[in-house]
């Protein structure tokens, strides 16, 4: 089984993280016992897979364009530049044996898909593009489509900020974890 080498498997079969935002985001997914999941920045799958464990389905948009190679690491030979990304994320889904629970969009975050824009999902992920600007459109753009939480990854504080600033819907409870920030709604 191929999977990115800061994950690794704990005795629940969920993929546990040694680094970033994947610890707040299983503390979200457990707290917000939300049934339906989205994801903006979604690359080889690794945060579908750990939030399959936890929600029944989930959504997952990216262009699925590379941004770079990925090293071999402790061994683990990746296998995307001979896949390619799209392939290689559907293989992972195979691998965990979630293929019927993960929806793939592949499209950039902004503007929103218009083929989502009715939808609503209970929790969010959001690791795609890592400008202020990029992450405060997302916020945007997720402001009355997300029902209780979103963690946003690698966040730029003046995006959050801003975000928060202008909105009544949403709220931090606690403080950041390292780069991600974890948004619940006030209504939650």
């Amino acid at each position: 089984m191929i999977i990115p080498s800061d994950l690794i498997v704990d005795d629940h079969k969920h993929l546990v993280s040694v680094t970033r935002a994947r610890k707040p985001l299983i503390e979200m997914l457990q707290k917000s016992e939300g049934k339906t999941h989205l994801e903006i920045g979604s690359r080889i799958g690794a945060s579908a897979i750990i939030a399959s464990g936890y929600t029944e389905s989930i959504t997952c948009i990216d262009p699925m364009e590379s941004l770079g190679p990925v090293p071999e690491t402790e061994g683990v030979m990746y296998e995307l530049k001979d896949l390619g990304i799209e392939k290689y994320f559907w293989l992972n889904m195979d691998r965990w044996g979630i293929t019927d629970k993960v929806e793939l969009i592949v499209a950039l975050s902004f503007p929103f898909p218009a083929d989502l824009e009715d939808r609503t999902w209970d929790t969010a992920f959001v690791d795609g593009i890592h400008t202020v600007e990029g992450m405060y459109q997302d916020m945007k753009s997720l402001e009355h489509r997300i029902n209780i939480a979103m963690i946003i990854d690698d966040n730029p504080h003046n995006a959050v900020e801003r975000f928060l600033g202008e909105t009544d819907l949403w709220e931090q409870r606690t403080p950041m974890a390292r780069s991600a920030v974890t948004l619940w709604r006030k209504d939650a």
